[in-house]
């Protein structure tokens, strides 16, 4: 019976070493394996302890993934402080995507945040808004924000200079908080400008934790952080912000195909521990292979 436990180790492991997250990542591929495995082994040995073993993989993979998704009440936001938040990565192609406006703006935002901002997209999203602010990495626009409050460009902190996003204030309904909006590099093993190691990741997440625990005005961090919802960084992260995305039943946002198959939800809003978030839900955006992440945040009723 001892191998009925196996799985649940996990637990007792995931945030020793950062390379741990690899297995996270990969957990819904290896984990549906090894369930699937386990129930062909206990079909043709026709053993209870087999069956066990089964089981309790099926259950660890299901808690390990879908767990996250999980939505958690949070409280109701305040009636006058309701601000809506949409986050989208729009994919970044030079070419206007038809229709990613009305997508956009079927979801009423308050503040948006564009990752992969087409160069010659700018004026056009910004039309529904009287606020914008846009920045370029190498040479590149990636990452928009547009608010119908008022935005103060402070800059990155010195620990992440270099990162793609910016540090603003916002002249919130119910007084100033500070929004981080970021564009994360992705994971993986080969480190580019797209990419860096997930040791590497987690110390630019670790960064952020360092500087939001600095401010001294509310945090909210909004964007593709391209963090899995299920590794060491998103946990450290939690530690100091809550998932503002956790006030509904909200599922993977990455839709690219070669890696479809890992469920990962990677674009993120996170809010104060001391607010509130309301009718979080994702939506299609064309063209793209995210979806995109809104909800209701605010200071809490």
């Amino acid at each position: 019976m001892l191998f009925a436990l196996l799985p649940w180790s996990w637990y007792l492991v995931r945030d020793l070493n950062g390379r741990l997250d690899i297995v996270a990542l990969a957990w819904p591929v290896f984990g549906v394996v090894l369930a699937a495995l386990s129930w062909l082994a206990a079909a043709l040995v026709r053993r209870w302890t087999m069956v066990a073993i089964a089981v309790s993989w099926t259950l660890c993979t299901f808690a390990v993934v879908v767990g996250p998704w999980r939505p958690l009440d949070t409280g109701s936001v305040r009636a006058d402080g309701r601000l809506r938040v949409v986050a989208a990565n729009v994919l970044g192609s030079r070419s206007y995507p038809p229709g990613v406006v009305r997508q956009l703006d079927a979801q009423h935002p308050d503040l948006l945040v564009v990752s992969e901002l087409p160069f010659n997209a700018t004026s056009i999203y910004g039309q529904s808004f009287r606020y914008q602010v846009a920045t370029r990495h190498d040479g590149h626009q990636d990452v928009g924000v547009f608010s119908r409050y008022p935005l103060h460009d402070l800059g990155l902190p010195p620990a992440l200079r270099g990162q793609r996003g910016r540090r603003i204030e916002v002249d919130g309904p119910t007084g100033p908080f500070i929004l981080y909006a970021m564009h994360l590099q992705k994971p993986g093993p080969n480190p580019s400008y797209v990419e860096v190691g997930f040791r590497t990741h987690r110390r630019i997440i670790d960064a952020i934790v360092r500087s939001v625990r600095a401010e001294t005005l509310p945090v909210v961090v909004a964007g593709d952080l391209n963090l899995v919802d299920r590794t060491s960084g998103y946990r450290a992260l939690t530690r100091v912000l809550d998932d503002g995305m956790r006030a509904g039943w909200v599922g993977p946002t990455s839709l690219k195909r070669s890696t479809k198959l890992l469920l990962a939800r990677i674009d993120h809003i996170f809010e104060p521990s001391s607010w509130c978030s309301d009718s979080a839900h994702t939506f299609t955006i064309s063209g793209s292979d995210h979806r995109g992440v809104t909800t209701i945040i605010g200071p809490c009723r």
